[in-house]
């Protein structure tokens, strides 16, 4: 009787998990629940490449992947029995299954009391803001972490004006460390975009087709648009009856295979998979494109593996880059959990440079400012430093 391998979600994990099935030759029936209109396309891209305009909407479409050998439907997962080993479906239906992958990734977070805006995680929602803007517009931008930075950056080279407001005084120092977060605000000066940093909002008007924001300073800012970039909800209240172990956050518990615990069927992969490696008794999520594609394609290898000893741990080093006013920064490993930083290769001033960050003494991450010709070495560098240091492993 032929298997059915059943994956929710067809962004990077989703997507990844059907190729590899296929490149491994799976003989049951692939089906990929992909609730959005049109083929999975580069989340990376919105908020630079895609608004910009610099690529259309075919080139930001997935188009490696051969959806043709697929059967993709154009429905979301709502419930999940694990017992009956069934999925339902928004339609009603029920879709049942041998094999199933979990990737339904995450979407904007939407803040309470705030007018609608420009969700930046969302293709329409950017193209929308594309097709909307003009040199006269100023938008206020609400988040300035990773993609509210990329969105102020690319609307400046636009030639529109851009207004970034955002509750921490360094918003980038998480993603980026204190070095990265100070050359990207200094960036932001040069350019152009208004900082507002520090600050909460304490009304929103957008009234006539205009923005107007009341900030707890008593400062107000005004512009013709918002578009929101205050971070991802993980899409997974579907699973809250499921019996599923579900972190605080959302995130799916899974072991270092990717497995969900206590299913040797189910995987689940990207944005929602709270990895628990066997470093370290607590979940672990990585919410960057490259995890979500390296996790997808072996929570495939580990599902179809003909035998537990087959099965291997994901012990990828995270790695992940942005681009800021023509800038490059590359970061690898984990910056938010380091406690220490030092520059290595290259000055600050410089805008060329590398730096370390340490924990408990040992390297858990690289920053490299417009150096991606030095990627591949640290990447490799930080996974045999890690292999070798127990203690300092994510």
């Amino acid at each position: 009787m032929s298997q059915r391998l059943v994956i929710v979600g067809a962004s990077a994990a989703g997507a990844n998990a059907a190729h590899r099935a296929l490149q491994l030759g799976f003989g049951g029936e692939i089906i990929v629940l992909a609730p959005e209109s049109g083929a999975p396309y580069y989340k990376p891209a919105l908020s630079k490449q895609y608004l910009s305009g610099f690529w259309d909407d075919e080139r930001i479409r997935l188009s490696t992947i051969p959806w043709s050998d697929l059967n993709i439907r154009s429905e979301s997962a709502v419930s999940l029995d694990t017992r009956s080993q069934v999925v339902g479906l928004s339609s009603g239906h029920e879709l049942d299954y041998d094999y199933l992958v979990l990737a339904t990734g995450s979407s904007g977070r939407k803040l309470p009391n705030m007018p609608p805006g420009h969700q930046v995680t969302d293709l329409k929602a950017v193209q929308a803001l594309r097709n909307a803007l003009t040199p006269e517009w100023d938008v206020v931008i609400i988040g300035g972490g990773l993609i509210g930075s990329e969105l102020g950056s690319t609307i400046r080279a636009m030639g529109a004006s851009a207004t970034i407001v955002d509750m921490h005084q360094a918003p980038l120092e998480k993603a980026l460390g204190p070095y990265g977060n100070q050359s990207a605000m200094e960036l932001h000066h040069a350019k152009g975009v208004r900082l507002m940093l520090g600050e909460t909002i304490v009304s929103a008007d957008t009234a006539h087709g205009h923005v107007a924001l009341e900030l707890a300073s008593g400062q107000e800012v005004q512009g013709n648009a918002i578009a929101y970039a205050t971070g991802v909800t993980l899409a997974t209240t579907w699973l809250s009856d499921s019996g599923l172990a579900l972190e605080a956050d959302g995130g799916v518990s899974v072991g270092e295979d990717l497995l969900v615990d206590g299913f040797s069927n189910i995987a689940a992969a990207g944005d929602i998979a709270s990895v628990r490696y066997i470093h370290t008794p607590a979940g672990r999520r990585v919410e960057h494109w490259l995890n979500a594609v390296e996790q997808g394609r072996l929570a495939i290898d580990n599902l179809l593996a003909d035998s537990p000893e087959e099965r291997r741990p994901f012990r990828s080093v995270p790695l992940f880059w942005t681009e800021l006013h023509g800038n490059l920064f590359h970061v690898v490993g984990d910056p938010s959990e380091s406690t220490e930083w030092n520059v290595i290769e290259g000055t600050v001033a410089s805008s060329k440079y590398v730096v370390t960050g340490r924990k408990n003494g040992h390297p858990i991450a690289y920053l490299l400012a417009n150096s991606p010709a030095r990627l591949a070495e640290y990447r490799l560098r930080l996974y045999e430093e890690l292999d070798n240091n127990d203690a300092a492993l994510p």
